[in-house]
């Protein structure tokens, strides 16, 4: 993510959230939102179906 485009986020998500967000690095930032975006194989959904030891009562 280069500079323009993290500032124009930061103005996008107001100051609170953008004062947490200059602490952190847009690379780290980049990564994780690509990888919520791409998800897991399975998918959570499945893999809490398939869970058998979870108490569901």
């Amino acid at each position: 993510m280069n500079q323009r485009r993290f500032a124009q986020m930061l103005a996008r998500v107001g100051p609170a959230w953008a004062a947490t967000m200059r602490l952190a690095d847009p690379l780290g930032l980049h990564r994780t939102a690509v990888g919520l975006v791409r998800g897991t194989r399975p998918t959570m959904r499945e893999l809490l179906v398939r869970a058998t030891q979870v108490d569901r009562t």
